[in-house]
């Protein structure tokens, strides 16, 4: 099929809710982008594989007549699909919508995507105004900056909840699992992604400036800097909490469990699995110029320098937190490499502080907890114990600036102290 010029045809619930029961009354809601929409059931959206020259669908709302416009309406999904959606977009804005400007998406999958675009792309939409709730998308999305499996770019105004994505999530720059660039809030998520960027990559954003919670992100992610399994870079402003993650990360520099570069706060995570590189790696941030405490890292860590079991490099507060994987250096002639932190702070850092962390000093493989520790910066109860030390009830015992009360409890006595949020 070359082209087509659809009409949204009459047919409606007794609501006068226009109701989608193809693809091309999909693409025609763009006739009108303030209505509430319904799936009546599941949508085949594989023949626009061969809609416009091979472009696919167009992004609603990418060529109205008055210019791109966002979708202020709804697309309820009413827990149906749609399956096998192809889009090839030049401009700004990818996605099934271009954008969405205070209207909102629900109960709703996209199923095996494939959509290219360039700047802002996303499977859902290129932009988020709106509200975006229990939706799933699954397939390829790739682009040239800010590109997310939902989202290129979710905004100061943008919510995601209850989301989940799964599949290979690619870009120049900035890629996240769920989303490009978060600005905005992001709660109850869940990916399996493989991304792969030259720079900022994310298990959820690939830069988070807003706030992101309860995420649960299994990911392969690789690229040049700011990697981490939950974001890239976590700025100034912008909050991680109450997520875990399992990871294979590898990044050139700044690269960690949770976040490649944090600026911001970091509480109440977890993270296992490998984080790899030359420069800057730790089990949960590659760098920590903010705040992270309560983390618990069981990641396996290695590079060359800079190389930390929870920080590779800390100039911030780092507290409470708990480091129990192996940490090693991939060349001998380095010694910035602790079980905690490899380079704490530098000559100019002020109020650099480490304090209440702990970590296993069988497991981790480093004889030092902190590999190299410059001026003007305080060290306060860090400790290593054996592994036996650190499981079950006694551990309550050994690691008394965790609490146990209301953060921490301890577990089976075959495992590790756990955070309470995450159980």
């Amino acid at each position: 099929m070359v082209g087509f010029t659809p009409a949204l045809k009459g047919k409606a619930f007794a609501s006068n809710f226009p109701v989608i029961s193809a693809v091309e009354e999909l693409q025609a809601i763009d006739a009108d982008l303030s209505a509430y929409y319904v799936l009546a059931r599941d949508i085949d959206a594989s023949p626009t594989a061969g809609w416009h020259d091979g472009d696919g669908f167009t992004p609603i709302g990418a060529t109205h007549s008055d210019g791109q416009q966002g979708f202020s309406g709804t697309l309820d999904g009413r827990g149906n699909k749609i399956v096998g959606l192809e889009i090839e977009h030049r401009g700004c804005g990818t996605g099934l919508f271009a954008s969405l400007d205070g209207g909102s998406v629900r109960d709703l999958t996209l199923s095996a995507v494939r959509i290219t675009g360039h700047k802002l792309v996303g499977g859902l939409c290129g932009r988020n105004r709106g509200a975006i709730v229990g939706t799933a998308v699954d397939g390829e999305v790739s682009g040239t900056e800010s590109v997310g499996a939902l989202v290129g770019s979710n905004c100061t105004e943008g919510t995601l909840s209850d989301v989940s994505a799964e599949g290979t999530i690619s870009a120049t720059s900035i890629v996240g699992g769920l989303v490009g660039v978060n600005s905005g809030d992001i709660d109850d998520a869940v990916a399996t992604v493989t991304l792969d960027a030259n720079e900022g990559a994310g298990g959820v954003a690939g830069d988070n400036l807003g706030l992101i919670e309860r995420a649960d992100v299994t990911v392969t992610c690789s690229g040049g800097e700011f990697v981490g399994g939950i974001a890239g870079q976590n700025n100034e402003e912008a909050t991680i909490r109450e997520s875990l993650t399992s990871v294979e990360v590898t990044g050139a520099s700044r690269a960690g469990g949770i976040v490649g570069h944090n600026k911001g706060v970091v509480a109440a995570v977890t993270a296992t699995g490998d984080t790899n590189g030359l420069s800057c790696i730790g089990g949960v941030v590659g760098v920590n110029a903010g705040r992270v405490r309560d983390t618990l890292s069981q990641c396996s860590v290695s590079g060359q320098q800079a190389i930390g079991g929870l920080a590779g490099a800390n100039t911030g507060l780092l507290e409470t937190s708990l480091g129990v994987g192996a940490t090693s250096a991939q060349m001998s002639a380095f010694d910035n490499i602790g079980s905690i932190v490899g380079l704490l702070a530098t000559a100019e850092a002020t109020g650099t502080t480490v304090r209440s962390v702990y970590y296993d000093v069988q497991a981790s493989n480093c004889d030092d907890a902190i590999g190299t520790t410059a001026a003007d910066a305080t060290v306060e109860a860090v400790s290593g114990f054996e592994t036996r030390t650190l499981r079950g009830a006694a551990a309550a015992d050994q690691l008394s600036g965790l609490d146990f009360e209301a953060t921490w409890t301890v577990s089976s006595d075959d495992d590790y102290p756990q955070l309470q949020a995450l159980r």
